[in-house]
């Protein structure tokens, strides 16, 4: 974690006032500029009760809506972690906090869909009590919850909490020691 703001003061009033903050979008802090400037020549303060919403006007500096897209919906970029050797094909269509992973299970594997859903849990439970001993160094999983689609898939809703990219390359060694795994798809 990285904050673009060290040194400088968060909220600057004066005739044009500024709060700088970060937009946090995929484990990327993105230094952003809020403005604002009253007609009437008031420097208002963040903490103002009474602001005039007619006298009050309030624009972004630093903002980069392509960059802030790029990172939610990565596409055809880099990925920031390399797995060699898959045994099932990988699809990333975005890496985000709140994420979908879908397993597409061989046919002769679709009766084992529960037992998958019980070895992914395992898996994160036995990841955050790692972490947790750690000081919780790599961040936890908050929630989890996986369920059986269609006749060969399996879903999960992940809230990845404070976790960075490596949970994902740990997630996807576990994933490639099941077998029956086709395709695995991140959104």
């Amino acid at each position: 974690m990285s904050n673009h703001w060290i040194g400088q003061p968060l909220i600057e009033p004066g005739e044009i006032s500024k709060l700088n903050i970060n937009l946090y979008v995929n484990h990327n802090w993105n230094p952003i500029i809020v403005l604002w400037k009253s007609k009437s020549g008031r420097v208002y303060k963040i903490d103002d009760l009474d602001i005039d919403c007619n006298d009050i006007r309030f624009w972004f500096d630093k903002l980069d809506t392509e960059l802030y897209i790029s990172q939610l919906y990565p596409g055809d970029q880099k990925l920031p972690f390399v797995i060699k050797d898959l045994p099932f094909e990988l699809q990333v269509t975005s890496l985000n906090m709140d994420c979908s992973l879908v397993l597409t299970v061989q046919e002769e594997y679709s009766h084992k869909r529960e037992t998958m859903i019980t070895a992914v849990y395992d898996f994160i439970g036995k990841f955050n009590t790692a972490s947790e001993k750690k000081a919780r160094e790599e961040g936890v999983v908050h929630n989890y919850k996986g369920e059986l689609k269609d006749a060969n898939v399996v879903a999960f809703e992940i809230d990845l909490g404070s976790v960075g990219y490596d949970f994902f390359k740990k997630l996807l060694k576990f994933l490639a020691t099941i077998k029956g795994i086709q395709k695995v798809e991140i959104a």
